[in-house]
């Protein structure tokens, strides 16, 4: 019989910054941006849903 591969990822698990961290760190990140799409930009740096951007946001 064939060996069963292994299918789970490589990759290491992260489950992102404490919501403090991330907002202190999104102050200076700011200052540096210049785009249009603040909240889509805001949720791919830290690995946020979009909802969750949102509310952070606000």
């Amino acid at each position: 019989m064939a060996k069963k591969k292994n299918r789970r990822s490589k990759k290491k698990q992260f489950w992102g910054l404490p919501k403090v961290v991330r907002m202190e760190q999104a102050k200076s990140w700011l200052e540096t941006y210049d785009g249009e799409h603040i909240i889509k930009a805001y949720s791919k740096l830290f690995g946020l849903n979009l909802k969750n951007a949102l509310k952070d946001w606000n």
